[in-house]
């Protein structure tokens, strides 16, 4: 029997079956890892189902019998692709849109349209002539701390991921370089995912003895994915913005293939927070059967590799209070790699020696 063609059905019949079009825009969000805006979910039936089914198949406290029921009856009609589930929504709000007043329509049309031609995001397809390049801005640089610009070659808009075992002491790290971006003049959004505000806030308590951060500087600690937090700052672009996330790893749930379906769609929003951002810091773990650490160890999710800009890793005892940790930079997208250097890190002050390292000679890089 010939398959249904629901790109055909939403494009010309105006008055589609409902029960029809969830099953297969749920099944087409799923499968293409299409991120149905904010402001379009709000008008769409079941739109808590579909929010959490960005980050895949598995969606945390629904029934999974009736959502992989819900996914199988929107396979029916093949394997589909973004655009259909793109003009799925536009079918399904766009007559709620048209009773709203004015002015909120025009924003939303607008919108709307970007949305369905798939030119929403903030990465645009791009030609460019080259014999028409004349003067080209160098990429921006700009400095955290004296030990990771040797490292580095200096930091840029990027998405870091600080890649350690349990315990070397990623979150006391991320905690200090928060510390050192907000004494260097950038605002801070510190996310936390495993630990409460109360213990991080105490672990953090000689920095805040020592510092004082900026009105608007935020510590968010929660137990799941904040995707509306991530929308919410992808909206409002700040390039004075520095966020720290502690850790992705622990949001994904369910099966291994969930997980790493889970992870690659946060890792996705994560480049779009880079992009309004300064820099965006995450912490992860690596696969647990690497003895050394290298840039395919990410655990998880391969994709990782792929979206990060910078992967540092952190080896050391992690035993203290003061102990020696090596910082190596396994990837590095625009600048020097496979650089490491050996820190003093103070894991009760949540500081680094200045004295307790040294600048390598440059011949190696």
């Amino acid at each position: 029997m010939e398959k249904p063609n629901h790109e055909n059905l939403v494009v010309e019949e105006e008055n589609a079956d409902l029960p029809q079009l969830l099953p297969r825009l749920f099944y087409l969000t799923v499968t293409h890892r299409v991120r149905i805006p904010e402001e379009f979910l709000r008008f769409l039936p079941l739109s808590g189902l579909f929010r959490t089914a960005h980050g895949g198949l598995y969606v945390p406290d629904v029934d999974l019998t009736n959502t992989l029921d819900l996914y199988r009856r929107g396979s029916e009609g093949g394997p589909g692709s973004a655009r259909e589930a793109r003009l799925i929504v536009a079918h399904l709000v766009r007559e709620q849109i048209s009773e709203l007043p004015l002015e909120n329509q025009l924003s939303l049309w607008e919108r709307l349209s970007r949305f369905v031609n798939g030119s929403d995001g903030l990465i645009q397809d791009q030609i460019v002539d080259l014999s028409e390049v004349r003067d080209v801005e160098p990429i921006e640089r700009w400095t955290l701390t004296p030990y990771l610009d040797v490292i580095t070659g200096g930091m840029y808009q990027s998405l870091v991921v600080l890649m350690g075992r349990p315990g070397v002491g990623k979150t006391s790290m991320m905690c200090h370089l928060a510390e050192m971006a907000s004494r260097a003049g950038y605002n801070i959004t510190f996310i936390q995912n495993e630990l409460s505000a109360s213990i991080l806030l105490g672990k953090m308590l000689p920095i805040l003895k020592r510092h004082s951060f900026r009105k608007g500087d935020r510590l968010i600690c929660v137990s799941g994915y904040p995707s509306d937090l991530i929308e919410e700052m992808i909206r409002n672009q700040n390039p004075n913005r520095i966020v720290f996330f502690d850790s992705p790893d622990s949001v994904g749930v369910g099966d291994q293939e969930s997980r790493r379906f889970a992870l690659e769609a946060i890792y996705r929003d994560l480049v779009r927070l880079k992009l309004a951002s300064r820099a965006v810091f995450v912490s992860s773990q690596p696969r647990r059967r690497d003895a050394s650490l290298s840039m395919s160890s990410v655990a998880e999710s391969w994709a990782k590799a792929w979206y990060a800009d910078l992967i540092l890793t952190l080896t050391g005892p992690g035993i203290g209070p003061i102990t020696p940790m090596t910082i190596r930079a396994v990837k590095n997208r625009f600048g020097p790699s496979q650089r490491e250097l050996t820190i003093q890190f103070n894991l009760v002050s949540l500081s680094v020696d200045e004295l307790g390292w040294e600048d390598p000679d440059e011949s190696t890089w």
